[in-house]
């Protein structure tokens, strides 16, 4: 099955902005894309390696491990 809606970044972004698009999509790595090509990959890893992010890398974490709650 081929994913056809794929949430991606832009290497412009800040930490924020990736941290805020992985916890409201729940998602754990973020494609980052320039002119429609893959240029890279964000993980919650590689934003818990930067001392500067570690309380954005905790948020997005605590926010992606929260369930989903089932459409109604």
């Amino acid at each position: 099955m081929i994913t056809t809606d794929v949430i991606t970044g832009t290497k412009h972004m800040s930490v924020e902005q990736a941290v805020e698009i992985m916890s409201q999509h729940q998602i754990r790595r973020l494609p980052i894309v320039e002119d429609g090509k893959l240029i890279g990959m964000v993980s919650l890893g590689d934003l818990a390696v930067s001392n500067a992010s570690n309380k954005e890398a905790g948020k997005a974490l605590e926010d992606i491990s929260v369930p989903a709650e089932p459409t109604k």
